[in-house]
């Protein structure tokens, strides 16, 4: 089975910044994700779909506090700014659907997936705005398993 996936998250994710230049550190947050590409898939059994995807990712990570990476990590006036990340994912997992009997919902299905995003380099700069001459280049990487529940309204019980 081949087709064409298009999703967005709204994330909370959360990873550690740590500039080892000048030991400063912050906690970065991914705020929201959005992915198009192509997914493949095989048909182990006639509820089980097992699957490959990707292509296309953009993600939003959102202004870091730095302080210093010290013990007593005292806080400081600077900050890397909000950016917008775009770059490529890779991911794999099953679907399974859940037409046994004493499920009184037709058309749901278990979904688990990984997924590993990784987005290009960019120039951040380091806030307060006068003090924009600074930048990091930065470059994330993301990996997420996820676990959910689907309801395809009007859908088949099976794949």
């Amino acid at each position: 089975m081949v087709g064409i996936i298009g999703d967005h998250d709204f994330a909370g994710l959360t990873g550690t910044f740590q500039e080892v230049l000048n030991g400063l550190v912050g906690s970065e947050r991914e705020s929201g994700a959005w992915v198009i590409g192509g997914r493949a898939g095989y048909l182990v059994t006639p509820s089980l779909l097992t699957y490959v995807d990707g292509r296309y990712t953009q993600a939003r990570f959102q202004q870091i506090g730095l302080s210093t990476d010290s013990v007593l990590s005292f806080p400081t006036i600077f900050s890397a700014a909000a950016n917008t990340y775009q770059g490529w994912f890779f991911g794999g997992g099953a679907e399974y659907a859940l037409n046994m009997d004493g499920i009184p919902i037709h058309g749901l299905f278990w979904r688990t997936e990984y997924r590993y995003a990784s987005y290009a380099a960019a120039n951040v700069p380091f806030l307060p705005l006068p003090l924009t001459l600074t930048a990091e280049n930065m470059r994330n990487d993301v990996q997420t398993a996820t676990t959910s529940l689907i309801w395809r309204f009007n859908g088949p019980t099976s794949h």
